[in-house]
């Protein structure tokens, strides 16, 4: 019998460290995490400038749609809504302030992340 995969093996979603941004008032806002990806369930937690945080959300890879939700104390604050590709994944952050993009990426992965930003900017006008 086969023995299932411990995490995702699809290449657009490896589970360990990511590392990206998300604007904040058009301005880049750091932030580190460690992601596992699983049967469509993603999970994890990380930091930005706002402190400690866990990711919980889910992913469809026929549509490469991802939709993740941060939490701070264990607190849903952040539904990060956005799509996979061999940059990493991207789209707009949303919670009952506003909504703005944000981009992460496999930290093994030297990215250069500006048409991403421009991509996001298109989105956000």
């Amino acid at each position: 019998m086969a023995q299932k995969a411990e995490s995702e093996s699809h290449p657009y979603l490896p589970s360990g460290p990511w590392e990206g941004f998300y604007l904040k008032h058009g301005k880049e806002q750091k932030m580190g995490c460690v992601l596992s990806f699983k049967d469509g369930v993603l999970s994890g937690g990380g930091i930005d400038g706002y402190g400690a945080f866990t990711w919980r959300g889910e992913y469809l890879l026929d549509t490469g749609k991802i939709n993740m939700i941060k939490y701070y104390n264990g607190i849903p604050i952040v539904l990060y809504r956005g799509d996979c590709d061999e940059n990493g994944i991207w789209g707009n952050w949303i919670t009952h302030y506003g909504s703005e993009g944000f981009h992460i990426w496999p930290k093994d992965k030297s990215l250069v992340h500006s048409a991403a930003i421009e991509r996001m900017m298109t989105i956000n006008r």
